[in-house]
């Protein structure tokens, strides 16, 4: 999993890709943050049975529809995440399988991404405060919640099997919100 520093390195990179690199490269970034996710709760497995899970061709969790919908039924992602990945991954996949040069730009395009809605993804006590309000911008932005969201549980959940149950309440399967600071080892 990416540190902080190299998400925002990575995330610079994506400023900087035209608008079908950007969207796979965002999308891959979900699609492997939702396996860790899954992996956070699943016991230690082999490399083996991890690929058997998700990277075969076969494997019931190769899709980010499947992960999508293992994270939801886990209690990971709730209604909300789940709903905005679904969007993204359509998008994505518009991306993925043209055959033409398309861009955030193309009517169908940006019509779904102007239904990805990031003040969903945040706290009432944040704003969306939109530079341009793009298509582009809005998967961006939700990516980036996408991501920040399911991070910031891969880290609670590794907290948790570092130093025992964890006393800070879970984070929100569907909002971003400030990381609380994590708690010390001489928790006494």
């Amino acid at each position: 999993m990416p540190t902080p520093e190299q998400f925002a390195a990575l995330m610079a990179d994506v400023s900087k890709m035209d608008g079908r690199a950007a969207a796979l490269v965002l999308s891959a970034i979900i699609d492997n943050l939702l396996e860790y996710v899954i992996l956070s709760r699943f016991r230690r497995l082999s490399k083996r049975r991890r690929d058997a899970l998700f990277r075969n061709p076969t494997a019931p969790l190769v899709s980010m529809s499947a992960k999508t919908h293992v994270a939801y039924a886990m209690g990971i992602v709730g209604d909300e995440l789940r709903s905005q990945l679904d969007r993204m991954r359509s998008i994505r996949n518009t991306f993925a399988h043209a055959m033409l040069a398309v861009s955030f730009d193309d009517p169908q395009i940006a019509a779904e991404c102007m239904k990805l809605d990031p003040r969903r993804l945040i706290h009432e006590g944040y704003a969306y405060q939109p530079e341009t309000d793009s298509p582009r911008e809005r998967f961006t932005v939700v990516a980036t919640l996408a991501a920040s969201i399911l991070m910031r549980f891969i880290n609670h959940r590794a907290d948790e099997l570092r130093y025992g149950p964890n006393p800070w309440r879970a984070p929100s399967p569907d909002k971003f919100e400030l990381r609380h600071p994590r708690p010390s080892q001489n928790r006494g």
